[in-house]
């Protein structure tokens, strides 16, 4: 993840977005690991099934809704934040309990992994992913007009690590999936200005060496809060649009 410009700290509100990502450069047992400190990604006991991996998936509770939908998929869900930040913004009971009905279907529940370093952090036994699903990706929600063009440069980026690192772990006609809607969440005028400025997403993954398979409008139950974020009220995800792409080269199959 790329440093901090060396400006004034942003002002940022922190998301309630279901599944957003939360690199907003917070300290992260990330930032210590080594190589030899890698989590290991378990096997499924059928060779054969899907594998779906969740990255910035906060809680892992859109990652166990889907895993409950796809009984034939083994589904990772991962998150940059450590475990203890994400138990401050939900609860105990909340992690503990999606982490036991995520183990029982076959898969597994980890937090400080960082979606732009997944080599340096991950040891996969499962040999890649059918799927890798990065929901509502963003660096925090900036305010004032400097931070704004800060945050262009540093969504850009983070697309840009994040679709280098996960190629790897994409197998023969995977597929990558990114929900957006508006970049980051709140800041319409960021969303709306950006593509002038270098971060239009489909030029970022050409340049990855990805190739557009879809893009379709998502209903608006798509981005309802989960419950763990109930108690907080209603969220509002602007237009939320569901785009997949696949490597250049599996794009003729």
């Amino acid at each position: 993840v790329s440093q901090p410009l060396p400006l004034a700290p942003p002002k940022k509100q922190e998301s309630t977005i279901p599944g957003r990502n939360t690199q907003d450069r917070e300290p992260s047992q990330t930032q210590t690991q080594t190589a030899t400190q890698r989590i290991t990604i378990s096997a499924p006991k059928d060779v054969r099934k899907k594998r779906v991996l969740f990255l910035g998936a906060s809680s892992g509770e859109k990652a166990l809704e889907y895993a409950r939908q796809h009984p034939e998929a083994q589904v990772i869900s991962t998150e940059y934040k450590s475990e203890k930040q994400i138990k401050g913004e939900y609860s105990d009971t909340v992690i503990d309990q999606t982490r036991q009905e995520l183990e029982k279907l076959g898969g597994q529940l980890l937090f400080g992994i960082d979606a732009t370093r997944l080599s340096d952090q991950i040891n996969d036994l499962g040999e890649g992913f059918n799927e890798i699903r990065f929901e509502y990706p963003h660096t925090g929600d900036y305010q004032g007009e400097v931070e704004a063009r800060k945050a262009v440069a540093e969504n850009k980026k983070l697309m840009e690590d994040t679709f280098n690192s996960v190629k790897q772990y994409l197998r023969e006609g995977g597929t990558m999936i990114v929900r957006e809607g508006g970049f980051p969440y709140r800041n319409q005028a960021l969303w709306q200005g950006a593509i002038s400025e270098g971060m239009d997403l489909y030029s970022v993954v050409s340049r990855k060496g990805y190739g557009v398979v879809d893009r379709k409008p998502l209903p608006a139950e798509a981005v309802e809060r989960t419950e763990g974020q109930k108690q907080t009220g209603s969220a509002h995800m602007p237009k939320p649009i569901e785009h997949v792409f696949k490597k250049v080269e599996d794009m003729s199959e």
